[in-house]
C-alpha cells in the first residue's frame, strides 16, 4: 500500500510539475502549493527508504544465518552417518570373516588407500608427465621470445626492464596456453590430496569409535606384542616405525631429482647459506615435524589407529616407489618423464644419504 500510495503521489507530481512550467510565474499560490507537494513526497519517500532498506537487510541476515545454519546441520549430520556406516561396516565384517582384528584394519587400509584415491594418484603422473614436457617446451620458446624482444628492444631503444617485463609477460600468455592445451592446470595435482584428507579423517574416527566403545574382540585380537588394540602400544613400536615412515615418505618426494655426484663440503655450504644460494638438498622443516609429531601422538592413541596410519605410510612409500619406475608407468599410460628410474630404490637411498650428510655438515643459521 505504500508503494502504491507513493507511486501515485509521483504521478501527481509529474502533472504538477507539467502545469507549473506551463503557467505562469505570477501563481503564487499554485507555487507554494507546489513546494509543499515536492516536502511532503521527500519526507515520505526518506520513510519509504528507510523502513525497506531495514527490512530487505533484516531479512538477508535472516536469511543468510538459516543457510549457515542448515548447511552444518546437514553437514555434521552427513558426517555422523558416514562414521556410523563405516563403522557398522567394519563390525560386520569382522563377524562375518573371523579374521582378526589387525588384518581387517590393515586390510581397510589397503583398500581406501588403492581403491579410491589410487586413480586420482595416475591421473596426477598424468598431469606431472605433461607439465614436465610443457617445461620443456616453454624453455625453448623462452628463448625465441626473449631474442625476439632483445632486437625489437634495441632497434627501438627500449629500457631492459621494459624488454624483461615484455618478455616475462609473453612467455606467461603462453605457459597459461599451453597447460590449457595439454591439460596440465596446477589445481589438478591437488586432487589426490583432496581425495585422500576426508578418507583419512572418515577413517581414523571410525577406529576411534570402535576402540572406544565395547567391541568384541578387538581387544584381543591385536598383534602379538599388542593383543589389545584398544590400548595405546606398549612397547612404542608402532609409533616408532611410524615417525620413521613418514620421514622416508617425505624424502622419497625428492625421487625427481638426480643423485648428486659428490657431497658438497662444509665450506661450499657455509656459502651457500651467507649468499643466500638455495639449499635444494635440505628436508622440508614443516613436513618433518609433523611427520615426527604423528609419530610421538600415537604414543597416546589406540594402537589400532596407529596401525591403520601405519599401512597408510607404507601404501604411500610403496605408491612412489610404483610410479618411479618405467614398467608400472609404461602400464598405466603414463608418458615418459625425466623423473623415473629403473632403480628407484637405489636413487632413493642415495638421495636420503647425500640430505642427511649435508644437513648434518650445513652450519647453523644464525
Amino acid at each position: 500500500l505504500t508503494l502504491c500510495s507513493y507511486e501515485c503521489t509521483l504521478r501527481q507530481l509529474r502533472s504538477n510539475v507539467t502545469m507549473q512550467l506551463r503557467a505562469p510565474l505570477h501563481r503564487g499560490a499554485q507555487t507554494a502549493h507546489f513546494l509543499r507537494g515536492v516536502r511532503v513526497l521527500a519526507a515520505s519517500q526518506g520513510i519509504c527508504g528507510a523502513q525497506s532498506q531495514s527490512w530487505s537487510l533484516q531479512q538477508r541476515t535472516e536469511r543468510r544465518q538459516f543457510h549457515i545454519s542448515d548447511a552444518t546441520t546437514l553437514l555434521s549430520d552427513a558426517g555422523l552417518a558416514s562414521v556410523s556406516a563405516v563403522k557398522t561396516a567394519l563390525i560386520t565384517t569382522q563377524a562375518t570373516t573371523q579374521l582378526p582384528w589387525w588384518t581387517i584394519v590393515a586390510g581397510t587400509s589397503v583398500a581406501m588407500r588403492y581403491g579410491i584415491t589410487f586413480p586420482f594418484s595416475v591421473y596426477q603422473e598424468h598431469v606431472i608427465a605433461r607439465t614436465e614436457q610443457m617445461r620443456v617446451r616453454l624453455k625453448e620458446w623462452g628463448a625465441i621470445i626473449t631474442n625476439k624482444i632483445m632486437r625489437e628492444g634495441r632497434k627501438k631503444k627500449w629500457p631492459p626492464e621494459e624488454m624483461e617485463r615484455m618478455a616475462n609477460a609473453q612467455i606467461k600468455e603462453r605457459k597459461d596456453l599451453l597447460a590449457k592445451e595439454l591439460g596440465c592446470q596446477r589445481w589438478k595435482l591437488f586432487l589426490p590430496l583432496a581425495s585422500q584428507i576426508p578418507v583419512w579423517i572418515l577413517m581414523t574416527i571410525a577406529i576411534r569409535s570402535i576402540a572406544v566403545s565395547p567391541v568384541d574382540a578387538f581387544s584381543t585380537t591385536g598383534l602379538w606384542w599388542c593383543t589389545d588394540l584398544s590400548a595405546p602400544d606398549p612397547l612404542f613400536i608402532l609409533p616408532v616405525s611410524l615417525a620413521a615412515l613418514n620421514l622416508t615418505s617425505i624424502q622419497l618426494n625428492r625421487l625427481s631429482q638426480q643423485p648428486p655426484k659428490r657431497i658438497k663440503s662444509p665450506e661450499e655450504l657455509e656459502h651457500e647459506a651467507q649468499h643466500g644460494a638455495p639449499a635444494a638438498s635440505r628436508p622440508p622443516a614443516i613436513a618433518m615435524t609433523l611427520g615426527i609429531a604423528i609419530g610421538m601422538l600415537g604414543c597416546t592413541l589406540p594402537s589400532g589407529l596407529v596401525l591403520y596410519w601405519w599401512c597408510n605410510s607404507i601404501c604411500t612409500i610403496t605408491q612412489t616407489l610404483l610410479f618411479r619406475h618405467p614398467a608400472p608407468r609404461r602400464f598405466l599410460g603414463i608418458p615418459q618423464s625425466q623423473s623415473e628410474t629403473t632403480q628407484p630404490i637405489l636413487r632413493a637411498t642415495q638421495n636420503m644419504r647425500a640430505a642427511v650428510i649435508e644437513w648434518w655438515r650445513r652450519p647453523p643459521e644464525k
